[in-house]
């Protein structure tokens, strides 16, 4: 079963992806919700910001790296968050080639897979923790334009529904993040009301707290996620339509 209820105060948190948009703010909203030490994780570590703050060098596509991390920090991790990303923005037939797709691929999907396969077991071995799956709403509908970064996130949220169903027993609560397009380096292109980092940030605060399972933030009360649950062939042709043409 879930766990409901959940504090982060006194908690230790490690982050992957910590240097990008989303993880910085991630950084901030959990040291301002208390948490005794955060590990914040990426390729290229942060600078120290804080005495709880511990930089620490992750490539969630090496499986060596994740293994030292865990290592060092699986026994004492309360709560993980998945939030290294990658999004080459490109749509299924004018790349020249798949290098973007199989990027987004290892990090977004067998990078999130590295990193809980690792720290897992000690979750386990505690019966307790909280694993956040930072996601996307592409996940739940595929935007031709960003084809396979849609189709490595729907891929993620997939393998995030079989992460809980094995963790529940363990009394792991599994939170997936489905934001809409957010203000970070990775949506600059695109022309559409984006949310705050720091929105999405709270959120996984406040979704940790109330145990929720998927967290549809920004989604909540816009046409497109009612369509998505009563009418999602429309949204698939809404966002299909929105691809356009090129010369």
């Amino acid at each position: 079963m879930s766990v409901a209820g959940r504090d982060v105060a006194g908690k230790v948190v490690l982050i992957s992806g910590a240097s990008g948009g989303i993880g910085r703010e991630l950084v901030r909203a959990f040291l301002e919700a208390g948490a005794a030490e955060i590990i914040a994780a990426s390729r290229k570590p942060l600078d120290q910001i804080e005495p709880r703050v511990r930089p620490h060098a992750l490539d969630v596509t090496d499986v060596s790296s994740v293994a030292a991390c865990a290592k060092a920090f699986a026994e004492r991790v309360d709560i993980l968050v998945n939030c290294a990303g990658a999004n080459a923005n490109g749509r299924v037939f004018l790349p020249p080639n798949l290098y973007g797709a199989r990027e987004e691929m290892e990090v977004n999907y067998f990078g999130l897979l590295n990193v809980v396969r690792a720290f897992a077991p000690a979750m386990q071995a505690r019966r307790q923790g909280v694993i956040v799956n930072m996601l996307s709403m592409v996940s739940l509908v595929n935007i031709p334009r960003m084809a396979t970064y849609s189709a490595s996130k729907a891929a993620a949220f997939s393998l995030t529904q079989a992460i809980r169903a094995e963790l529940m027993p363990y009394g792991i609560h599994v939170c997936t993040m489905l934001p809409s397009a957010t203000d970070t380096p990775m949506s600059a292109h695109l022309t559409v009301p984006k949310l705050k980092p720091a929105t999405v940030a709270d959120a996984v605060i406040a979704a940790i707290r109330d145990g929720v399972e998927d967290a549809h933030e920004g989604l909540i009360h816009h046409e497109v996620y009612d369509a998505l649950r009563t009418d999602p062939k429309s949204v698939e042709r809404q966002m299909a339509a929105k691809l356009g043409h090129t010369s």
